[in-house]
């Protein structure tokens, strides 16, 4: 296991926020995310729809769906733990798995992706 650190998805930041807390994630290596980048451009997804969707420019809309799903499952085995609470419906959320399962939540699983693979290159 290599680098750990803790994030704070948008969904947890600001007085009005849905959840409190922070999620742990391994850091994405720089030959993983190398590996990470091709194996998506091999799907038909290009760096510049990358590019276009984290800055918020004009993207298809099913292509937006494609490239969110798919990372959020290249990126799922990055997550060590999750801290995350739902005091309006007295939920904890402890994983992964609790997040993704849990509807209301399922914008922090791609937030946490965007940060991910977005943050990785350098924006």
């Amino acid at each position: 296991m290599g680098l750990q650190y803790k994030y704070t998805p948008k969904a947890c930041q600001g007085d009005d926020a849905a959840f409190k807390g922070s999620v742990t994630l391994e850091g994405l290596h720089f030959e993983r995310k190398m590996q990470l980048l091709e194996e998506l451009e091999k799907e038909g997804i290009s760096l510049s729809d990358m590019v276009k969707m984290g800055e918020g420019g004009d993207v298809d809309p099913m292509k937006a769906m494609r490239l969110m799903s798919k990372f959020v499952i290249k990126t799922k085995d990055l997550w060590v733990s999750a801290d995350l609470k739902d005091d309006t419906q007295g939920i904890e959320m402890k994983s992964y798995d609790d997040v993704a399962s849990y509807p209301k939540a399922h914008n922090v699983l791609m937030d946490v992706a965007m940060h991910i693979v977005g943050g990785s290159m350098g924006n």
